[in-house]
């Protein structure tokens, strides 16, 4: 089970708003599979959401297979959505920093939403 309280996940999940409902929806659905997850790293990489974790040896292949499939899902689900809204993408940001944003946000709408939200 992982909490959605454990750091990382709330760390991305107050940087990044327009990825908050995935971020639960991954939580929830990882938290469905009664399996013990260790979160290794939750983070932003190249404008996605990358969630690294280990699972118990003896953990059964099929259990693995969807453990992925749930992960890698939720990882694309970042790559296609306005990082501060959820909106679909239309546009990276701007700069040396990869981020995708819909035609109403960009970055810095998400540095401001930063600054204000220390």
């Amino acid at each position: 089970m992982i909490n959605d309280e454990f750091d990382q996940v709330v760390t991305v999940r107050r940087d990044y708003p327009g990825w908050a409902v995935i971020l639960d929806d991954l939580v929830r659905r990882l938290n469905e599979l009664d399996v013990d997850i260790e979160v290794r790293q939750v983070k932003e990489k190249f404008g996605t959401l990358r969630f690294y974790f280990e699972l118990p040896e003896g953990t059964d292949e099929n259990t693995r297979h969807e453990v992925h499939d749930i992960v890698g899902t939720a990882e694309v689900r970042t790559s296609i959505v306005c990082a501060m809204c959820a909106a679909p993408r239309t546009k990276e940001g701007t700069g040396y920093w990869v981020l995708y944003f819909c035609d109403q946000h960009d970055t810095r709408d998400l540095k401001r939403y930063w600054r204000e939200n220390e």
